[in-house]
């Protein structure tokens, strides 16, 4: 599947989702930007950058490192939040990046074998529908 289909694909499902949310959606003109989506709430505008997860190990799995195109893998995102399409599950999941590593973030779709309970973060909390 090409690149160009799976980001627009993923950009359709994350402006869906919010906006059946009842969130008001702008959609940046051109390109360039290190956003793809913004949320404005009236009192803030929340910068989203669209990524795609993939269920692995009861586990979704996303980037979370901005790209830019030219220089490659950055260290940090350059939004807000994060608006993660997964396909699989076909939901939309709106994690803060700021609680997300640097290069990979993970949402479990079930506890922790473990019983671990500390900084473990579960796709249910961040279900667009929560």
């Amino acid at each position: 599947m090409p690149r160009v289909d799976t980001i627009r694909r993923g950009n359709a499902a994350v402006l869906n989702a919010l906006i059946r949310a009842d969130l008001s959606v702008l959609v940046p003109f051109g390109e360039g930007c290190p956003y793809d989506l913004m949320v404005d709430t009236g009192l803030e505008q929340i910068r989203v950058q669209v990524k795609c997860g993939r269920v692995r190990n009861e586990c979704i799995e996303f980037d979370s490192a901005a790209t830019d195109q030219g220089r490659g893998r950055q260290d940090r995102a350059r939004a807000d939040v994060f608006g993660v399409h997964v396909p699989q599950l076909d939901r939309v999941f709106i994690v803060p990046v700021s609680e997300c590593a640097r290069f990979r973030g993970y949402l479990w779709l079930t506890a922790a074998r473990n019983n671990q309970q500390r900084r473990v973060k579960y796709a249910s909390d961040y279900a667009v529908e929560a």
